[in-house]
Protein backbone atom coordinates (compact mmCIF):
# COMPACT_ATOMS: atom_id res chain seq x y z
CA UNK A 1 0.00 0.00 0.00
CA UNK A 2 2.83 2.21 0.95
CA UNK A 3 4.30 1.37 -2.44
CA UNK A 4 1.37 2.57 -4.80
CA UNK A 5 0.80 5.50 -2.51
CA UNK A 6 4.56 6.62 -2.96
CA UNK A 7 4.36 5.53 -6.37
CA UNK A 8 1.33 7.43 -7.22
CA UNK A 9 2.70 10.63 -5.83
CA UNK A 10 5.39 10.48 -7.81
CA UNK A 11 2.82 11.01 -10.86
CA UNK A 12 0.55 13.38 -9.68
CA UNK A 13 3.97 15.56 -8.40
CA UNK A 14 4.32 17.51 -11.44
CA UNK A 15 0.85 18.41 -11.73
CA UNK A 16 1.04 19.21 -7.43
CA UNK A 17 3.88 20.90 -7.58
CA UNK A 18 6.78 20.91 -5.29
CA UNK A 19 8.12 23.75 -2.38
CA UNK A 20 10.71 25.04 -5.12
CA UNK A 21 8.67 24.78 -7.99
CA UNK A 22 4.75 25.78 -7.54
CA UNK A 23 3.69 26.99 -11.00
CA UNK A 24 1.17 23.56 -11.54
CA UNK A 25 -2.45 23.48 -12.28
CA UNK A 26 -3.23 21.43 -9.48
CA UNK A 27 -1.50 23.49 -6.55
CA UNK A 28 -3.43 23.49 -3.50
CA UNK A 29 -4.51 26.78 -3.58
CA UNK A 30 -5.36 26.25 -7.51
CA UNK A 31 -7.48 23.75 -6.74
CA UNK A 32 -9.65 25.60 -4.12
CA UNK A 33 -10.23 28.67 -6.92
CA UNK A 34 -11.30 25.80 -9.31
CA UNK A 35 -13.50 24.71 -6.74
CA UNK A 36 -15.13 28.38 -5.96
CA UNK A 37 -15.51 29.02 -9.83
CA UNK A 38 -16.89 25.62 -10.92
CA UNK A 39 -19.73 26.37 -7.90
CA UNK A 40 -20.48 29.84 -9.53
CA UNK A 41 -21.20 27.74 -12.31
CA UNK A 42 -23.69 25.25 -10.89
CA UNK A 43 -25.36 28.29 -9.41
CA UNK A 44 -25.53 30.14 -13.03
CA UNK A 45 -26.85 26.62 -14.92
CA UNK A 46 -29.73 26.99 -13.05
CA UNK A 47 -31.26 30.68 -14.34
CA UNK A 48 -32.08 27.95 -17.12
CA UNK A 49 -34.42 24.90 -17.08
CA UNK A 50 -32.14 23.15 -19.76
CA UNK A 51 -28.90 23.95 -18.22
CA UNK A 52 -30.57 23.59 -14.55
CA UNK A 53 -29.41 19.58 -13.76
CA UNK A 54 -25.66 20.63 -14.79
CA UNK A 55 -26.02 21.94 -11.69
CA UNK A 56 -25.68 19.13 -9.37
CA UNK A 57 -22.40 18.76 -11.42
CA UNK A 58 -20.66 21.77 -11.16
CA UNK A 59 -21.75 22.21 -7.49
CA UNK A 60 -19.91 18.43 -7.55
CA UNK A 61 -17.09 19.81 -8.37
CA UNK A 62 -17.16 22.47 -6.27
CA UNK A 63 -17.63 20.33 -3.38
CA UNK A 64 -15.06 17.69 -4.26
CA UNK A 65 -12.23 20.60 -4.66
CA UNK A 66 -13.23 21.46 -1.11
CA UNK A 67 -12.50 18.50 -0.01
CA UNK A 68 -9.16 17.85 -1.88
CA UNK A 69 -7.50 21.03 -1.47
CA UNK A 70 -6.18 20.31 2.17
CA UNK A 71 -6.07 16.94 1.51
CA UNK A 72 -3.06 17.49 -1.30
CA UNK A 73 -1.82 20.09 0.89
CA UNK A 74 -0.83 17.90 3.32
CA UNK A 75 0.05 15.21 1.64
CA UNK A 76 2.36 16.78 -1.18
CA UNK A 77 4.01 19.10 1.65
CA UNK A 78 2.45 22.28 0.20
CA UNK A 79 0.70 23.70 3.18
CA UNK A 80 0.91 27.69 3.57
CA UNK A 81 -0.92 29.98 6.26
CA UNK A 82 -2.27 31.70 3.26
CA UNK A 83 -3.53 28.73 1.81
CA UNK A 84 -5.38 27.51 4.65
CA UNK A 85 -7.15 31.36 4.53
CA UNK A 86 -8.43 30.60 1.25
CA UNK A 87 -10.92 28.15 2.34
CA UNK A 88 -13.25 29.83 4.98
CA UNK A 89 -13.08 33.08 2.19
CA UNK A 90 -13.72 31.15 -1.09
CA UNK A 91 -17.18 29.31 1.14
CA UNK A 92 -18.64 32.04 1.68
CA UNK A 93 -18.23 33.62 -1.62
CA UNK A 94 -20.30 30.77 -2.64
CA UNK A 95 -23.08 31.14 0.35
CA UNK A 96 -23.61 34.41 -1.26
CA UNK A 97 -23.46 33.05 -4.77
CA UNK A 98 -26.06 31.00 -3.63
CA UNK A 99 -28.19 33.13 -1.87
CA UNK A 100 -28.35 35.49 -4.61
CA UNK A 101 -29.07 32.47 -7.11
CA UNK A 102 -32.15 32.02 -4.60
CA UNK A 103 -33.38 35.74 -4.65
CA UNK A 104 -33.16 35.64 -8.23
CA UNK A 105 -35.51 32.73 -8.72
CA UNK A 106 -38.21 33.98 -6.46
CA UNK A 107 -37.18 31.95 -3.30
CA UNK A 108 -36.56 34.35 -0.90
CA UNK A 109 -40.29 35.43 -0.91
CA UNK A 110 -40.84 32.51 1.32
CA UNK A 111 -39.98 34.09 5.03
CA UNK A 112 -37.79 31.13 6.18
CA UNK A 113 -35.59 31.00 3.09
CA UNK A 114 -34.96 34.62 3.88
CA UNK A 115 -34.61 34.98 7.22
CA UNK A 116 -32.27 31.67 6.92
CA UNK A 117 -30.35 33.24 3.89
CA UNK A 118 -29.98 36.76 6.21
CA UNK A 119 -28.93 34.83 8.93
CA UNK A 120 -26.39 32.76 7.05
CA UNK A 121 -24.74 35.22 5.32
CA UNK A 122 -24.88 37.83 8.35
CA UNK A 123 -22.84 35.15 10.18
CA UNK A 124 -20.87 34.91 7.79
CA UNK A 125 -19.77 38.32 7.08
CA UNK A 126 -19.18 38.52 10.72
CA UNK A 127 -16.69 35.97 10.45
CA UNK A 128 -14.61 36.39 7.90
CA UNK A 129 -14.00 40.14 8.74
CA UNK A 130 -12.74 38.54 12.48
CA UNK A 131 -10.07 37.32 9.98
CA UNK A 132 -9.18 40.95 8.70
CA UNK A 133 -10.30 43.26 6.24
CA UNK A 134 -12.63 41.16 3.75
CA UNK A 135 -11.26 43.48 0.53
CA UNK A 136 -7.63 43.11 1.16
CA UNK A 137 -7.85 39.13 1.71
CA UNK A 138 -9.72 38.82 -1.35
CA UNK A 139 -6.41 40.70 -2.46
CA UNK A 140 -4.25 38.21 -1.36
CA UNK A 141 -6.13 35.31 -2.53
CA UNK A 142 -5.31 36.75 -6.00
CA UNK A 143 -2.12 36.80 -4.82
CA UNK A 144 -1.87 33.06 -3.43
CA UNK A 145 -4.04 31.32 -6.44
CA UNK A 146 -1.69 33.29 -9.19
CA UNK A 147 1.51 32.65 -7.71
CA UNK A 148 1.66 29.89 -5.25
CA UNK A 149 5.47 30.77 -4.43
CA UNK A 150 4.30 33.90 -2.63
CA UNK A 151 3.07 31.96 0.40
CA UNK A 152 3.70 28.32 0.98
CA UNK A 153 6.11 27.94 3.73
CA UNK A 154 9.98 26.58 3.02
CA UNK A 155 9.99 23.47 5.33
CA UNK A 156 11.09 24.74 9.04
CA UNK A 157 8.68 27.32 8.89
CA UNK A 158 6.08 25.14 8.28
CA UNK A 159 7.08 22.46 10.80
CA UNK A 160 6.86 25.14 13.11
CA UNK A 161 3.52 26.06 11.92
CA UNK A 162 2.76 22.87 12.36
CA UNK A 163 3.42 22.43 15.89
CA UNK A 164 1.83 25.74 16.92
CA UNK A 165 -1.04 24.65 15.30
CA UNK A 166 -1.37 21.37 16.97
CA UNK A 167 0.11 22.93 20.56
CA UNK A 168 -3.36 25.22 20.30
CA UNK A 169 -5.68 22.81 18.66
CA UNK A 170 -7.49 22.01 21.70
CA UNK A 171 -8.39 25.72 21.54
CA UNK A 172 -9.65 25.58 18.32
CA UNK A 173 -11.06 22.56 17.91
CA UNK A 174 -14.54 23.46 18.92
CA UNK A 175 -14.50 27.17 16.52
CA UNK A 176 -13.40 24.72 13.82
CA UNK A 177 -15.72 21.48 14.30
CA UNK A 178 -18.51 24.12 14.29
CA UNK A 179 -17.01 26.02 11.47
CA UNK A 180 -17.23 22.78 9.45
CA UNK A 181 -20.71 21.89 10.71
CA UNK A 182 -21.70 25.09 9.53
CA UNK A 183 -19.86 24.73 5.83
CA UNK A 184 -21.20 20.70 5.35
CA UNK A 185 -24.96 22.43 6.04
CA UNK A 186 -24.48 25.51 3.77
CA UNK A 187 -22.88 22.58 1.03
CA UNK A 188 -26.28 19.85 1.66
CA UNK A 189 -28.38 23.36 1.09
CA UNK A 190 -26.84 24.22 -2.33
CA UNK A 191 -26.87 21.05 -3.93
CA UNK A 192 -30.30 20.29 -2.13
CA UNK A 193 -31.94 23.43 -3.81
CA UNK A 194 -29.95 22.78 -7.10
CA UNK A 195 -32.17 19.59 -7.24
CA UNK A 196 -35.44 20.89 -6.31
CA UNK A 197 -34.90 23.66 -9.08
CA UNK A 198 -33.35 21.19 -11.81
CA UNK A 199 -35.88 17.96 -10.76
CA UNK A 200 -39.14 20.17 -9.21
CA UNK A 201 -41.56 18.63 -12.13
CA UNK A 202 -40.14 15.26 -12.33
CA UNK A 203 -39.89 14.21 -8.79
CA UNK A 204 -43.47 16.49 -7.96
CA UNK A 205 -41.85 18.59 -4.79
CA UNK A 206 -43.52 20.49 -2.83
CA UNK A 207 -41.16 23.43 -3.51
CA UNK A 208 -42.46 25.64 -0.35
CA UNK A 209 -41.79 22.61 1.99
CA UNK A 210 -38.55 22.32 0.49
CA UNK A 211 -37.74 26.01 0.72
CA UNK A 212 -38.83 26.44 3.89
CA UNK A 213 -36.81 23.23 5.26
CA UNK A 214 -34.11 25.13 3.37
CA UNK A 215 -34.26 27.97 5.28
CA UNK A 216 -34.36 26.18 8.74
CA UNK A 217 -31.67 24.74 7.59
CA UNK A 218 -29.66 27.70 7.00
CA UNK A 219 -30.58 28.84 9.78
CA UNK A 220 -29.34 25.95 12.03
CA UNK A 221 -26.17 26.61 10.15
CA UNK A 222 -25.57 30.18 11.54
CA UNK A 223 -25.93 29.28 14.81
CA UNK A 224 -23.20 26.90 14.31
CA UNK A 225 -21.00 29.60 12.52
CA UNK A 226 -22.16 31.94 15.67
CA UNK A 227 -20.23 29.14 18.40
CA UNK A 228 -17.52 29.89 16.21
CA UNK A 229 -17.46 33.73 16.10
CA UNK A 230 -17.73 33.23 19.66
CA UNK A 231 -14.95 31.51 20.44
CA UNK A 232 -13.01 33.62 18.71
CA UNK A 233 -13.85 36.27 20.29
CA UNK A 234 -13.71 35.29 23.56
CA UNK A 235 -9.94 34.18 22.78
CA UNK A 236 -9.18 37.80 21.63
CA UNK A 237 -9.68 38.62 24.83
CA UNK A 238 -7.47 36.66 26.50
Amino acid sequence: MNKMTTYMKKIMRPYVGTRKDQDAPFHPNRISFYGAVASGVGFGCLANPVTAPASLFFLGVGFGCDVADGAVARSFDLSSVQGAKLDPLFDKVKNVGFVATAGILGSLANPYMLVGSVLSVGVDHISQKQRGDILKQFDEAYDVVLNPNLSTLDEKNNNLETKILNENRSEKLKANWFGKIKTGLQTGVHISYASMVAFEDTLGLDVNMVETGLGVTLAVSALCGSVGVYERFKKSKK
